[in-house]
């Protein structure tokens, strides 16, 4: 898992974007970016992603936009 979680933490940073990716369940995993705009283009990408599924999203004012995924 560290290894899936540091790759897709790499290919959003290649593409501008800083993020942090949890997984928090066995099929489940938070994407957590600071910047709206590159939480939207983060979002994006991932929705091109084979076998992961947007399962919702949440936002706190102090540690950014959070969207939740399962795979």
């Amino acid at each position: 898992m560290k290894a899936i979680q540091a790759k897709f933490e790499a290919q959003l940073a290649r593409e501008g974007i800083a993020a942090e990716i949890t997984f928090y369940a066995a099929d489940g995993f938070s994407l957590l970016v600071e910047d709206s705009e590159q939480y939207q283009a983060a979002k994006a990408l991932l929705a091109k992603v084979h076998g992961i599924t947007f399962d919702s999203e949440d936002f706190d004012p102090e540690i950014g936009s959070i969207a939740y995924y399962k795979f």
